[in-house]
């Protein structure tokens, strides 16, 4: 798995691709504490290229909503596959994420 940062203004949106699971949750962690720790708040998880999800991935991006959520901040997600989505549907996820179809609909919803 590679997580890739791309800074949109006021939103940092990280790319994950591969699989999304408990060997690589600590890397999504390595990416998204230190832009936390420098005060962003707003950011969007590209999903497009994940094509594994499991417990330690929906972990850490609800840890990552619940740390941005105690400063005023939120997470995103863009583009699930649809074998993701079905997931995030399963385990009521997507009543806990604002989830778009596309990447520039998830940063101009924090507009």
């Amino acid at each position: 798995m590679d997580v890739t940062v791309e800074d949109k203004g006021k939103v940092q949106v990280l790319s994950v691709n591969g699989r999304l699971d408990s060997s690589s949750a600590k890397k999504f962690k390595a990416a998204f504490e230190p832009l936390a720790k420098t005060g962003h708040v707003c950011f969007v998880i590209n999903l497009s290229d994940v094509e594994f999800i499991d417990s330690a991935g929906l972990g850490v991006m609800v840890s990552a909503l619940r740390k941005v959520n105690k400063k005023g901040g939120d997470v995103k997600l863009a583009e699930p596959r649809d074998s993701v989505r079905m997931l995030l549907e399963l385990t009521r996820l997507h009543q806990v994420f604002d989830i778009y179809d596309g990447l520039s609909d998830a940063v101009e919803a924090f507009a």
